[in-house]
Parts: structure tokens; C-alpha cells; sequence
């Protein structure tokens, strides 16, 4: 689930260019700060019988920075799809592929289980993710019976988000690419799908650094940094 804030910091076009960017085909970005090159090659190929199904709100395909992407053109073809909702209806395509399936979503309910414990499970299954802010992956959940119905599940990491360059809600927030990343390496019990799944979203990162954006902290921390500033100083950035 990704944050509010979109930070997106691009080198000046030089004079001599034409007034219109070009755009890579497969990440949708201009040309001169394109993460293609970093996908894994070959793409990451899942053995333990899962596939990806990432719900996004439509307001965040007009966000210029959208890791979802990172994990469609990551894994093989086929194994991450996204749909684009604001809520899953019982006559939706998508609530029937749901219903077929041994499906599970990644939200944080009270009786989420955590996703170690259904890794066993060499059923295939559908991984569910919420794509979008965390606001709008609340509402979509809050307004899809559908999806409310099926089991719950949750990542315990402690690493916090590598997403450097957007604020988290919390230091807990992970972005799409790394709640997608992390979950199949967990199924799949190979911590190397991870790595090779982030290396555009680190090279995005690393570029973005490089080019004028500042790291982010989560929103708690900040508040906390505001309550008991650790130095006695207020940090400038604190929104």
C-alpha cells in the first residue's frame, strides 16, 4: 500500500530536446529515469503454486510513481495481474476469479493470521493486495463484501520500508512492490525473490536521492520527533 505523499524528481530536459518526454512502454516513466533495466532477468518464476492479484484504486494509476508495476513485469507472465476498483461487487469478473480460487488478502485484521502460516499450503492460491493509499485500500476493503469474506493475513518483518523517498504511514507501511516482494519470498521460502524483485525500486530510489529528494521518515515517527525531539530541535521537513 503506498503513502500519500508522490514525490518525483526528474533532471531538467536540456535545451535541444523536444518539449515532450518520452516514456518507457513497460514502467510508464520517461525515458531518462527508466527502471526497466533492473527487473530480474529472467523474470522471478514461482513454484509454489500462487499467483498475484493486485487491486488498484484508479486514482493511483494517475500517480506518477507506481511500484505495482515493479511486480507485474518482475514475475513471469501471467503470475501478477492488476485490476483496477474501488470495490469488488458480487457481479464483478473479478469476484468470480476470486470464488474459484484459494484466495487470501493481505490486511491487517484482527484475526489476520500470519502468512507463514499458510505458506505449507501447496494448493494453489491468490495472493490479494490492496494497491493504492492507505486510505483508499481502507475503503476499498470497507466497501467490497466480497473481499471482507475472505481470510485475512499479514507480514511480520523488522525491516522497515526500503521505499526511502516517500512517507509511510508507519514504520510497519510497506509500498506494493515490497508487500509483494516480501510475501513471496515467505510462500516461496526463498529470500532471493525479494532481492531481485526490489532492485528497481532501489535504482528508483537511488536516482530520485540523487536528483534532490530527501529520505522520509514514517508519519509516527515524526509525530514522536515532535513530542520528545530527540536533539531539541524541530526537523524543517515535519508536515
Amino acid at each position: 500500500m503506498e503513502d500519500e505523499t508522490d514525490a518525483d524528481i526528474t533532471p531538467q530536459m536540456d535545451k535541444n530536446e523536444p518539449n515532450k518526454r518520452q516514456n518507457c512502454k513497460i514502467c510508464e516513466r520517461p525515458l531518462k529515469v527508466c527502471w526497466c533495466n533492473y527487473l530480474p532477468n529472467p523474470k522471478v518464476t514461482l513454484k509454489s503454486n500462487t499467483s498475484v492479484i493486485i487491486i488498484q484504486h484508479p486514482s493511483e494509476k494517475k500517480r506518477k510513481i507506481r511500484t505495482a508495476l515493479m511486480a507485474v513485469h518482475g514475475l513471469d507472465a501471467g503470475d501478477c495481474k492488476i485490476f483496477s476498483r474501488r470495490k469488488v461487487t458480487e457481479t464483478d469478473d473479478l469476484s468470480k476469479l476470486l470464488k474459484l480460487s484459494n484466495a487470501y488478502i493481505l490486511y491487517p485484521t484482527k484475526d489476520s493470521r500470519n502468512i507463514n502460516d499458510v505458506a505449507h499450503n501447496t494448493e494453489h492460491k491468490s495472493l490479494i493486495i490492496l494497491d493504492g493509499t492507505w486510505d483508499e485500500a481502507k475503503k476499498i476493503y470497507s466497501r467490497s463484501p466480497v473481499l471482507q469474506r475472505l481470510p485475512t493475513i499479514h507480514l511480520e518483518l523488522k525491516n522497515k520500508s526500503e521505499y526511502v523517498v516517500r512517507t509511510q504511514p508507519s514504520e510497519t507501511c510497506l509500498s506494493t512492490i515490497e508487500t509483494v516482494a516480501h510475501s513471496l519470498a515467505t510462500l516461496e521460502n526463498d529470500p532471493t525473490i525479494s532481492e531481485r524483485l526490489l532492485k528497481p525500486l532501489h535504482m528508483l530510489c537511488k536516482f530520485q536521492l540523487a536528483h534532490g529528494a530527501v529520505e522520509h521518515d514514517n508519519k509516527s515517527y515524526k509525530r514522536v520527533k515532535i513530542d520528545t525531539p530527540l536533539s531539541g530541535d524541530i526537523p524543517e521537513d515535519i508536515t
